[in-house]
């Protein structure tokens, strides 16, 4: 009766969860233990008593096992484990080194033995190598390992460890785009409302690890495309603990041997970082605090001989200053309820932002960003077979690009921050033929305010029917909302060229650096500013079931239902859908001995649209007057021609989601002790992209230039659509390779075959599907595509290896990280008269050329001291030990105006030339302390 009514219990509370309208977007921020207690004949056992403590838990919990010997542990946060099991008339059983994942679930059998006097039964135990109830397609690293490895003190760099993922902090996972993906903090959905990229730098630090999905997502997430990007963050614990780190790289420490003809980089950097946790109440009240400085000088810029006279008109290094701060209180209110507060501010400046070797440094910007979030939650569990949990959250980020001049500002307009001392308001004087510097003024200032209120609710409950379940479900609303102000410093802007004072064409340096004799070629009197507001909502629900028919089966049927409505400046909704997505996905144990999972089923995800989509239809009256110079007067022209206005951007009618099918399957098998391997096919569907399409021009047969206009106005018209036959393909094999930490080792390796096809690039709104003769060109390849992939990451941690005295002892560490990946397509562009730039296609996307192969190898080395109860750690860590050099980006312009191959200074094609290699072999030092 009892389970009946518990079963009644949890499907009652899941429909009421399911009545409103609203969107779960949060997701697991703890693991769970579960099992079952038999007796050595394999009975289950009734009424034995199971505590398990931890310090990474408030106090001690306990359970009692059911009438079918189970017992469940959940919402338990991530870390190291001890469990006890009592049962009168037998031994007790203590299974120490239980260790729990963000996600994750340990899967028990203990079995109870009859005693011999006072006998207990202790067990060390080790993690699984094999989950035998998973079936998502990703990893969760810990704090722990990432610590060891020689990576950037960044969550964005460790996505990369995944096997599928490519690209750079916005990465294209599985081939979606690199506006694709989610990222959660804390179970909260942190991704930028406008860009829908992650929204904020995080404190390292405060990170207790990190968990990436990048396939099989339950029904809990939303919106992404690509992969979820998940931070757990740290708390405090009964003992006080505290960490500061230190580093130092320059570019005295960087390899100049090899092509240094290609490219100059300077650099200086320092990170400095503290952090501090404990108890202000034990078991009952913790705290956790987290700061970070980084400093970094760089100077990165092609060698072009561009004539600037570097003593005259020297080229400021860009100056990155940031800090990150993040504290969170976490309080027992009692055994069955938990709150905790959360906040972190990440302000950052960055001086002399634009950095390029055609601006002087009048003219560079200042960029600001930053802002900060406030996190509230709120956990119930009121049994072992319920779980309550709601959260609220707020973030205010901000960009805010400025001209260096304004740096002495004094009289700032409240609203606007735009600065009002008119001397410093200066006309910007820009490049007009690609060998001019721009000079006197950036020209433009931006301020962008983007903010996310969202509150979420997530219940749980865990019966028996038919099986075992673990049914979920969710509900979430966020409101988003975006203040924009775009605005030129000065409402002329003149475009100039450098002088010919010797008639020969070809701009020598002192023509180059004569700036006082710049010879006008255009003006531009901007009509109005462009400051605005957008909002929008995202509304929806869930349900998830994981049951369990048999022991060694696991399926997880689930289905969504995501609202989403954008809205343009105007207040119009751009972007109103409401649509379901069903997600089954099962893992088998054939053998029932939880070292074997076949996994695999389907998924739909759909991405109801952001900020960014719907502002291609913003209403706006922004524009500007455009003039000729008068040679033979030296003057302006009277006569100018105006910018169309108000946006002339259209919707189009039939606006779906953008969403994709996935399939996949594969085995994952432990092969020995703490050993697995796993082999997955992935197969990834893209539809409806969010995309624009041209609709007024008129082409000529051989689409270089255009010959009418359908209103009359030969400007551009742009029409949001997701179009039918804008498509992506991805098809991977993916090998895995882990090794759980034991005998002082942890490591994770992989190969990955893939192919990635479709006539849309990267992001929204490309240059694809404006012109319907280039159709056929944009069919192929596209620019994501790397054939093989290998990545390899490992640690061996042997901190205690020699005993000096009692209280001193020393121990060392190794850590590598090793990638190998194909050259990614480029193509060649032939020149577009209209565009008057090279845009054309000739051959199929793809289809002919490839970037050279790169790889990548850098290592960690640490000696480790232990003082009593300090670590201290002196690190020695190598970027791109091998000093690879190869070819990352290359000119891809092909023909001229006139439709001859375009050649640089020295008569050589510019199409193929490298443009960007890989980052040079580079040394870094750091120190840590730890108690």
């Amino acid at each position: 009766m009892r389970k009946v009514l518990l079963a009644a219990l949890g499907w009652a509370l899941l429909g009421l969860f399911l009545l409103p309208a609203t969107q779960a977007w949060s997701q697991a921020t703890a693991g769970t233990i579960k099992g079952e207690v038999v007796t050595t004949d394999d009975v289950p056992i009734d009424g034995a008593i199971i505590r398990i403590e931890s310090a990474a838990l408030m106090g001690i919990r306990n359970a009692s096992s059911s009438e079918a010997g189970r017992f469940r542990f959940p919402a338990l946060p991530a870390g190291p484990y001890t469990l006890t099991c009592e049962k009168e008339g037998y031994k007790t059983l203590i299974r120490r080194g239980l260790v729990v994942e963000t996600g994750r679930t340990v899967n028990l059998k203990l079995v109870m033995d009859l005693p011999e006097m006072g006998e207990t039964v202790e067990i060390i135990d080790r993690r699984p190598s094999v989950d035998t109830e998973r079936t998502e397609v990703g990893d969760t690293i810990s704090h722990d390992f990432l610590g060891e490895l020689p990576t950037g003190r960044s969550y964005q760099e460790v996505i990369q460890f995944l096997p599928g993922v490519t690209g750079g902090s916005n990465p294209n996972v599985h081939g979606a785009t690199s506006s694709s993906n989610q990222y959660y903090v804390d179970g909260v959905n942190t991704t930028d409302p406008v860009t829908n990229t992650f929204s904020m730098n995080f404190n390292f630090d405060a990170i207790q690890d990190i968990q990436v999905v990048t396939g099989a997502f339950d029904a809990k997430y939303g919106q992404a495309l690509g992969g979820i990007i998940s931070v757990t963050t740290k708390s405090g614990g009964n003992k006080f603990e505290g960490d500061f780190y230190a580093e130092y790289t320059t570019s005295a420490l960087q390899s100049h041997d090899r092509f240094v003809s290609e490219d100059i980089q300077e650099i200086e950097a320092v990170d400095l970082s503290a952090a501090l946790g404990g108890p202000i109440v034990k078991d009952h009240l913790w705290f956790f605090i987290a700061y970070s400085l980084n400093i970094q000088d760089s100077l990165n810029l092609p060698a072009l001989d561009t004539g600037r006279d570097l003593a005259r008109f020297p080229v400021l290094p860009r100056a990155w200053r940031s800090h990150y701060l993040f504290g969170k209180l976490s309080w027992q209110i009692s055994m069955a309820n938990k709150l905790s507060v959360s906040a972190q501010a990440n302000p950052t400046m960055i001086k002399n932002g634009k950095q390029d070797i055609y601006t002087l440094p009048d003219a560079e910007y200042d960029w600001e960003q930053g802002g900060w979030y406030l996190q509230g939650t709120w956990d119930w569990t009121p049994s072992a077979y319920t779980v309550l949990k709601a959260q609220a959250y707020y973030q205010k980020s901000f960009i805010r690009i400025t001209p260096t001049q304004w740096r002495d500002c004094e009289d700032w307009d409240p609203d606007t921050r735009r600065c009002m001392n008119e001397e410093l308001n200066l006309t910007p004087h820009w490049d007009g033929s690609g060998n001019a510097f721009n000079w006197n003024s950036e020209g433009t200032y931006y301020w962008s305010r983007r903010h996310n209120f969202s509150f979420d609710v997530d219940f749980d409950a865990y019966f028996d029917l038919l099986g075992t379940h673990a049914a979920s479900a969710g509900v979430d609303v966020a409101f988003v909302w975006h203040d924009r102000v775009f605005e030129y410093v000065n409402k002329d802007v003149v475009w100039d060229a450098e002088p010919d004072h010797d008639g020969d064409g070809i701009p020598d340096a002192n023509e180059v650096n004569d700036i006082e004799n710049y010879e006008p070629l255009q003006r531009a009197v901007v009509i109005n500013s462009d400051p605005f507001r957008q909002s929008g909502r995202k509304i929806g629900a869930y349900i998830q079931d994981i049951w369990k028919p048999w022991s060694n089966l696991t399926l997880r049927p689930g289905v969504r239902f995501d609202h989403g409505a954008m809205k343009n400046n105007e207040g119009r909704t751009i972007l109103g859908f409401a649509t379901f997505s069903p997600r089954i996905y099962a893992s088998w144990d054939p053998a029932n001995d939880r070292k074997t999972r076949i996994h695999g089923g389907y998924g739909k995800f759909v991405d109801s649209g952001y900020l960014y989509i719907a502002s291609f239809v913003n209403r706006t009256d922004f524009g500007a007057e455009y003039y000729t110079w008068d040679d033979r007067d030296h003057r302006w022209n009277t006569d100018g021609s105006r910018a169309a206005t108000p946006t002339p951007d259209l919707m189009h009618y039939d606006l779906t989601p953008a969403s994709v099918d996935e399939f996949n399957i594969g085995i994952e098998r432990e092969i020995q002790k703490d050993l697995s391997a796993d082999v997955t096919y992935i197969h990834r569907d893209y539809h409806n992209t969010f995309e624009d399409d041209e609709v007024n021009l008129l082409w000529s047969g051989d689409g270089m230039d255009v010959i009418g206009a359908r209103t009359g106005n030969q400007s551009n018209m742009y029409r949001l659509r997701t179009p039918g036959r804008a498509y992506r393909q991805y098809d991977a094999l993916e090998f895995t390779l882990s090794k759980n930490l034991s005998d002082n080792l942890q490591f994770v390796g992989s190969y990955t075959w893939s192919r990635t096809v479709g006539n849309y690039e990267d992001g929204p709104f490309t240059g694809d599907m404006d012109t319907s003769w280039q159709a056929w060109y944009e069919n192929g390849v596209l620019s994501i595509d790397r054939p093989h992939v290998i990545k390899m990451q490992g640690i061996y941690d042997n901190p205690g290896r020699i005993k000096v005295t009692e209280k001193f002892s020393l121990g060392y560490g190794f850590g590598f990280v090793f990638s190998f990946a194909s050259g990614v397509p480029f193509n060649k562009y032939y020149y577009n008269n209209f565009y008057q730039g090279n845009t054309d296609l000739r051959d199929r996307r793809g289809s002919e050329f490839r970037l050279p192969a790169t790889s990548d190898l850098d290592l960690r080395a640490t000696l480790k001291m232990t003082i009593v109860a300090t670590q201290i750690d002196l690190v020695v860590m190598v970027d791109n030990l091998l000093n690879s050099r190869e070819i990352v980006a290359v000119d891809q312009r092909a023909t001229d105006a006139d439709g001859d191959i375009l050649v640089d200074d020295d008569g050589e094609a510019v199409f193929a030339q490298p443009l960007v290699r890989q980052f040079p072999r580079q040394v870094r030092f750091a120190l840590r302390v730890h108690f």
